[in-house]
């Protein structure tokens, strides 16, 4: 059975390049064990811009995150027949965004450009790019087809990556490595490109698409017949799960097939509900940066195209950081926002936007032993998830002031008494039980759904917004203040003297 590509889509074109990166170490990490060097090839277009942004960037001083050039061998997966200093080369995009920038201590990788010499005969061009691959990969008469470690792709708006193009005659090459193009329905006419039997070949193939200009491809390529005998389509067909795309969601928003994300699992119901996962057991799915991160995308991408979304809630709150709280901020207005339900499912300890969270979905429900607190005061923070307003409306003053001040510990009994849990679960069967309930709530009219959601949120949404920019200003002031840096150290401490304090069975 054929495996299928991975998708990983971002809510902004720096968070691609930075998942891009991590992407591209690994894949370096691994060349270098198999055989000492990297050899990769890529495509042109926009991607070299982004290579620069991800690559580029400062490393963060551990060996895992040092882009290693100097064992680099760098070939390109198509070349226009022009000159290397021709506006329209591949060789010169890829020089000018990030080969005349490599740091020295960097080192130097090796780069093969196509001889210029040939550039009048396209075939000789491409028979002599096919020798330069040899001479790195061994002879065409030792091994079937070179083995890439890494094809890095752009995918053009008809469907188009290298200079495979939809319908030519050259997707069915089967014998050479390199082939000629003369008659490009893209200018230049007249280019070489590798075959597509020599990229899905690959160890890993990437391919890099943003912007609301590869929306339609991009839901054609992934979704529709068509769209997999595009050349995309053909190498994801090819290559199952080696190929991950990685893009934005303005070019995904219109497609149906999840996202892959590092930190959070999207499953579908056809029912129409979308279950969203941590994916993080050896943290115990702690709400880190990244998981934040993940977390936005994956409720954007349900909202847009599923019923109604089951959230498995995590354990801990985010790290504190400005990017973070922005984050964080644009998760609670898409949940006060949205028409379509959110139900969350608690499954264990609910510590801090565990708990803060809850009032902001429309059903909570929640195992029995699971746990509920939210240290802010003793970590110097402040309240998040519109809770400084929800708590009080739901549970009362004081109930609100022992969760959020004191920082008191309370039980899902105690929050189901107070109104912020809807039921509580047996353990056993827990989540298919809350998953049964969205079906039935999925199953329902969805206009008449989303209009009374829309009448319950109306008389309360421009208070919980007001909220939810109140508290995030009040994090930023926090986290300015310096304050939680030491309340967290101080806290870090006492939880690791409480380990070593706990008796050994």
């Amino acid at each position: 059975m054929p495996t299928q590509p991975n998708l990983y889509s971002y809510p902004d074109v720096d968070t691609v390049a930075a998942s891009l990166r991590k992407y591209v170490l690994s894949s370096q990490e691994a060349a270098l064990a198999r055989h000492g060097k990297f050899k990769i090839a890529v495509s042109g277009g926009s991607l070299p811009a982004m290579l620069s942004k991800a690559l580029l960037a400062p490393d963060n001083g551990t060996e895992g995150d040092k882009i290693r050039f100097s064992k680099w061998e760098v070939f390109f997966a198509d070349e226009r027949a022009v000159p290397l200093d021709d506006e329209d080369s591949n060789y010169g995009l890829l020089k000018k965004a990030l080969l005349d920038h490599i740091p020295a201590s960097s080192g130097v990788p090796r780069v093969y450009p196509i001889d210029v010499q040939y550039l009048n005969d396209t075939q000789e061009l491409a028979d002599q790019y096919q020798e330069a691959l040899m001479s790195s990969f061994a002879s065409k008469d030792s091994v079937r087809l070179p083995l890439f470690d890494l094809i890095l792709l752009g995918c053009g708006p008809d469907g188009h990556t290298c200079s495979l193009f939809p319908g030519h005659r050259l997707l069915r090459e089967k014998d050479s490595w390199v082939a000629a193009i003369e008659d490009s329905p893209k200018m230049p006419p007249r280019r070489i490109t590798l075959t597509l039997a020599v990229v899905i070949a690959s160890f890993k193939i990437a391919f890099v698409a943003t912007g609301a200009g590869k929306k339609e491809i991009l839901k054609k390529i992934l979704e529709t017949e068509e769209g997999r005998s595009l050349p995309c389509g053909l190498v994801n067909e090819g290559a199952g799960e080696k190929v991950s795309w990685f893009t934005d969601v303005a070019a995904t928003e219109a497609a149906a097939m999840p996202p892959t994300l590092d930190n959070v699992l999207i499953k579908l119901d056809d029912d129409g509900v979308a279950v969203i996962n941590y994916n993080r057991p050896k943290n115990a799915n702690a709400l880190s940066a990244g998981t934040m991160r993940d977390l936005l995308t994956a409720f954007t991408w349900a909202h847009d195209h599923y019923k109604l979304d089951l959230v498995d809630v995590p354990t801990e709150g985010p790290i504190l950081s400005d990017t973070n709280i922005e984050i964080l901020s644009k998760t609670h207005t898409l949940l006060i926002n949205s028409t379509k339900p959110f139900i969350a499912a608690i499954n264990g300890p609910a510590i801090g936007w565990g708990s803060t969270s809850l009032a902001l979905f429309d059903l909570v429900y929640s195992v029995p032993d699971a746990i509920f607190f939210t240290p802010f005061v003793k970590l110097g923070l402040a309240a998040e998830a519109c809770s400084s307003v929800t708590f009080q409306r739901v549970m009362g003053r004081q109930k609100a002031a022992a969760l959020i001040l004191a920082g008191e510990q309370f039980t899902a009994t105690d929050l189901e008494r107070a109104g912020l849990i809807t039921k509580i679960l047996p353990k056993e069967g827990f989540m298919e039980e809350v998953l049964a309930i969205a079906r039935r709530m999925a199953n329902q009219p969805p206009l008449a759904l989303a209009e009374n959601k829309r009448l319950m949120m109306e008389p309360i949404k421009a208070e919980l917004l007001a909220a939810n920019e109140r508290e995030c200003e009040a994090l930023r002031r926090r986290g300015r203040s310096g304050e939680p840096r030491e309340a967290i150290r101080r806290f870090e401490e006492e939880q690791a003297a409480k380990k070593k304090k706990k008796p050994k069975l």
